[in-house]
């Protein structure tokens, strides 16, 4: 089995994959967070890539069925099977779990996407909260810019990062803790087919989606000296959205913090853009309910005190990438 060994502030993972192409891509995706030497992990991942599984398939009712998958679940055990016919065994009483698909790109997907959910439900544990917005800083200060799927998260952090003094918090899911730090959580980064990139060849790769647009991932390792390798105190927020002429110039307005909050509830609180796997977030068990009611009042206070303490403002941003990224970086100063 082909191994890797990840440690994300503190959260040890172990992934083996009896391919090795997985375990490199998994090791690209996540190469900020490898670890050198092998610790005691907080989780394991095995992962296999095979045409034939029947013998781990689920047997009975499933207790939660949807167009995707079904769910089954047993003394701590879920076992997810997928409409795809892939297969996810998850024990999280000994916080083990396996991963079955009989397709390359599919396997590499499933376990990219089950890491980030366990990241999130292990990290939500020690206090790092997951919001969906774009994690920046400047002079060791930290700011926050919100924004819908596709409102131009992504092509906005490559700008800054290429025309300035900012680094990289997150350009997904920056992690937030309750005395309003943002800790770095960079993972590789994904563009559409067709963007054109000033990047050398081996830091990009295909990427095949299974319920989307198929993308192009940026290796993280490309941005590494434009990365913010400590917390930052967060010190601004916006929210972006694209205009609805993109040759308008680009602006920046006030809103109200009834609107902050509004918009913190969608992509703290709920959530909303952030990989939760509802499969596996959703347990038949008491304990973990209650747990889940505490995180959810912890990300109650954190939003609340966002919005009490920052002045809120949106930015429309136009089709010039350069001009926005001139814009925050001439407003961001204001905020000082």
């Amino acid at each position: 089995m082909n191994e890797l060994y990840l440690d994300i502030h503190g959260i040890k993972l172990h992934i083996s994959c009896d391919r090795h192409e997985i375990i490199e891509n998994i090791e690209r995706d996540f190469s900020y967070f490898r670890a050198q030497t092998p610790a005691l992990p907080n989780f394991h991942i095995e992962s296999y890539l095979k045409s034939d599984y029947q013998e781990k398939k689920p047997a009975g009712f499933p207790w939660m069925k949807t167009k995707e998958f079904l769910c089954y679940e047993k003394q701590g055990e879920k076992r997810v099977l997928y409409s795809s016919g892939d297969l996810v065994i998850l024990d999280y009483k000994k916080n083990i779990a396996q991963v079955f698909s009989k397709t390359s790109s599919r396997l590499h997907e499933r376990v990219f996407t089950l890491l980030l959910s366990i990241i999130g439900e292990l990290g939500e544990k020690r206090g790092l909260h997951r919001i969906h917005a774009l994690g920046i800083s400047r002079k060791g200060k930290g700011g926050l810019v919100l924004a819908p799927e596709g409102g131009g998260k992504t092509t906005l952090a490559l700008s800054l990062l290429n025309s300035g003094d900012f680094k990289l918090v997150s350009e997904d899911t920056p992690l937030l803790d309750r005395n309003l730090l943002l800790h770095p959580f960079p993972l590789r980064i994904g563009v559409r087919l067709g963007t054109h990139l000033d990047i050398p060849p081996q830091y990009l790769r295909p990427f095949e989606r299974m319920k989307h647009a198929n993308k192009i991932l940026i290796d993280i390792d490309f941005y590494r000296d434009k990365i913010e390798k400590d917390p930052v105190s967060l010190s601004w927020i916006l929210f972006s959205k694209i205009s609805k002429n993109q040759k308008e110039t680009c602006s920046i307005e006030k809103i109200s913090r009834l609107s902050l909050f509004l918009l913190l509830l969608k992509y703290l609180v709920i959530g909303r853009g952030v990989c939760q796997l509802e499969e596996f977030f959703i347990k038949k068990d008491f304990r973990d309910l209650c747990l889940k009611f505490m995180i959810l009042k912890e990300r109650l206070f954190i939003s609340f005190r966002i919005a009490i303490k920052f002045k809120p403002y949106i930015v429309s941003l136009s089709s010039d990438t350069k001009k926005n990224a001139d814009m925050i970086g001439s407003f961001v100063p204001g905020f000082q």
